[in-house]
């Protein structure tokens, strides 16, 4: 059971990168557009949440 848990976290971490990686783009595009600026490439981070560490986020600059 402990290999059936660890399995389903690995997705979890993997869906909340997806999803908030994805929400930043949003909200950096929207930004862009309202404010006609560019971009500066990404940076990466590991936060911390509640289901774990997120390992190699990319985050707009």
């Amino acid at each position: 059971m402990e290999e059936f848990d660890k399995k389903i976290l690995e997705i979890v971490r993997k869906t909340v990168k997806e999803f908030m990686e994805s929400l930043m783009n949003g909200e950096i595009e929207a930004y862009l557009e309202e404010n006609k600026g560019s971009r500066n490439g990404y940076y990466e981070r590991d936060p911390g949440t509640r289901y774990g560490k997120i390992n190699d986020m990319r985050i707009s600059g």
